[in-house]
């Protein structure tokens, strides 16, 4: 995850949240009144700014221009069929309202037709001012620090249509890959190894429509997050690339077959050694925002075929950025495997009051060997704080009906850093864990459906569906968890809900945990007030065993046949026993539910209330509503 920078109660709980409206006023185009529009024409592939008609002839006159208070727009018209490789001198400054558009080269129907070989220069275009400039239809490869570079001021630029980081290799019959190029000072792997697609220090850029792959991070947005100095880098839009992939987005960019289902363990294989470069699209991540990268939206980008991650928040003063509708970790129809190498998205390093999903549209994160979603991290990468993680597939295709692949935790947060997340009405099948909270302080995991889809069928997860481990002060409300642990050979995995370590002042209500395979399903350890809700079995209560007494009751409930839902049940009296088959004592009030008293050992009280509304509109007052969140210990 690195990158180079271009320079206790049952009840539901409102937190107090304020994500701002990102806005971006992306005006190309208009600039001041008195400006006037100087068309240039390139003419040939001279790299050379002492030959008329050349790329860098012409930008020099777009200077001369800027002084006469004329924006530039800069078009091509190269003889032949191309493509045209233009193997520059120098990198290429524009200092003025420029826009370079070599989609206006004759031919041009969607594949690049002016090549820009960097020439090992750190950059290809240096966007140093110029509001309201553009960039489109280049494909640009064999540069050593970033392809296009936007530094503080060049604001509103819009960079369309490139192909970033490799080319077809005929002579090789495979792709060619800037982190391939093979310069003495990084022996073996060429100093391009730590290249970034993007690198963007500017604010309200679009930047759309383009493939990068073969580079170390596709697109990164801020400041080195050691010396974050400058300006706010805000309100930038990243929408419909693909990161990673070939221009299709069909399959990760590399030159091994088998790279679309390899699962490596990023840990060993460090940096330099083969599997990193062999098997990934981009030797790092998809698109990361660091310092100062604030109130950014990622929309609908295919980010996967990475190193690490597809998505990367990771830094305490990257905020209220919304991120959907992309795919971390699958194919462009989010039903194929692309697995980045670790995981989908990630939220760190203190980011906050950020959106994953939300109203806007889901992301799916699926197929990544950690996690499709991780909040928190481990070492400086520890907190995230404040976000919502809403409405997003994980582990699961497109439609949330079939798993892909599989990851080891769907959501994952893991640092006591991070608190007053909110991880709301995800599907979240075909991982190993679905959400997995260890060693964490005030999260709430609200009506996901971990296991099933939402309309109740099979999606399970292979071990447990919520599970907190260690955890504190979380709330627990309104989940679906069914289906799950039938893939695991470890007798004690399969719960419903599961806690464990210590894990205390949880806060549970309204859950439909049933149909997993352990029927354990909320454990406080050391001793239990278990719950286990089954579709077929009701409600099931192992509690402790003293001296070879099973205390702990069996209460079967029928299921209304009349209801489509599953949430209503006939409730049989009669059904009521101790687990030893013994006549227990039972008081039934309309207004409280059930009351199941048990034993009392000691200090300790054994029994439960299990709170049923009743379904007014009965009068035989035989059904009620299941709401077996209410269930708390005496």
């Amino acid at each position: 995850m690195s990158a180079n920078f271009s320079a206790p109660h049952n009840q539901v709980i409102s937190r107090p949240r304020v994500f701002l409206a990102v806005t971006v006023f992306c005006l190309f185009g208009l600039t001041s009144a008195w400006a006037k529009t100087k068309t240039f024409t390139v003419t040939n592939t001279s790299g050379s700014a002492a030959v008329n008609g050349s790329l860098p002839w012409v930008v020099a006159e777009t200077f001369l221009a800027g002084r006469q208070n004329n924006d530039s727009v800069i078009r091509f018209s190269i003889p032949g069929s191309g493509p045209h490789v233009i193997q520059l001198e120098n990198f290429l400054w524009i200092e003025q309202t420029t826009n370079i558009d070599a989609r206006t080269q004759p031919g041009y129907v969607g594949e690049p037709l002016i090549w820009i070989d960097a020439n090992g220069n750190d950059s290809a275009f240096i966007m140093q001012d110029g509001v309201d400039s553009a960039i489109a239809g280049f494909r640009i490869y064999n540069f050593a620090w970033n392809a296009i570079a936007t530094q503080p001021g060049a604001d509103r630029t819009h960079i369309v249509d490139n192909q970033i980081g490799f080319y077809w290799d005929t002579a090789r019959n495979q792709w060619w890959r800037n982190f391939e190029a093979n310069l003495p000072s990084w022996e073996p792997y060429g100093k391009f190894v730590a290249a970034v697609g993007l690198g963007i220090q500017s604010s309200y850029n679009i930047i759309e429509k383009n493939v990068i792959s073969g580079v170390h991070n596709g697109i990164s947005i801020g400041y080195d997050p050691t010396k974050p100095l400058g300006p706010e880098c805000q309100s930038n839009l990243i929408r419909n690339n693909y990161i990673g992939t070939t221009p299709d987005g069909s399959t990760i960019l590399t030159n091994t077959a088998g790279a679309n289902t390899f699962r490596p363990d990023p840990n060993a294989h460090p940096f330099g050694t083969p599997d990193r470069w062999v098997f990934f699209g981009n030797n790092s991540d998809g698109i990361y925002l660091t310092a100062l990268a604030v109130r950014t939206i990622i929309a609908n980008n295919v980010s996967s075929g990475n190193f690490s991650v597809g998505i990367e928040l990771l830094h305490e003063t990257v905020e209220q950025s919304i991120v959907y509708g992309n795919k971390c970790g699958v194919d462009v129809t989010g039903n194929s495997l692309l697995p980045n190498g670790e995981l989908g998205i990630i939220i760190s390093a203190g980011a906050h009051d950020n959106v994953i999903g939300g109203t806007y549209g889901a992301n799916i994160c699926s197929g990544n060997p950690y996690a499709g979603i991780q909040l928190g991290g481990d070492g400086s990468f520890r907190s995230a704080i404040d976000n919502l993680i809403k409405g997003n597939f994980v582990g699961c295709n497109s439609n949330g009906t079939e798993p892909i692949g599989n990851q080891d935790v769907g959501i994952q947060i893991g640092t006591p850093d991070s608190h007053g997340n909110q991880i709301e009405d995800n599907v979240v099948g075909g991982n190993g864990w679905g959400i997995y909270l260890a060693n964490t302080l005030d999260n709430a995991i609200i009506g996901n459906f971990v296991g099933t889809t939402k309309t109740g069928a099979q999606l399970g997860n292979d071990n447990d569906g919520i599970v907190l481990d260690g955890s504190t002060g979380h709330t627990v409300i309104n989940n679906r968890v069914m289906y799950n642990g039938f893939n695991t050979e470890h007798t004690d995995w399969g719960r419903g809900i599961w806690e464990l370590n210590g894990a205390s002042g949880n806060a549970f209500a309204g859950n439909d945990v049933r149909n997993n395979r352990n029927s354990t399903s909320i454990v406080s350890e050391p001793l239990a007030g278990c719950v286990y809700i089954d579709r077929y079995l009701g409600l099931t209560f192992p509690c402790a065993d003293y001296s070879g007494t099973p205390l702990g009751f069996k209460l079967d409930l029928a299921a209304n046949a009349d209801d489509p839902t599953g949430l209503y049940w006939k409730l049989d009296l009669a059904s009521l026993k101790t687990a030893a088959g013994e006549a227990c004592c039972l008081a039934i009030e309309d207004g409280l539910g059930i009351n199941i008293s048990g034993a009392q050992f000691g200090s300790l009280a054994l029994g439960f209330h299990l709170g049923f509304n009743h379904i007014e509109s009965d009068p035989s007052g035989l059904y009620w509503r299941l709401t077996p969140g209410s269930l708390v210990s005496q």
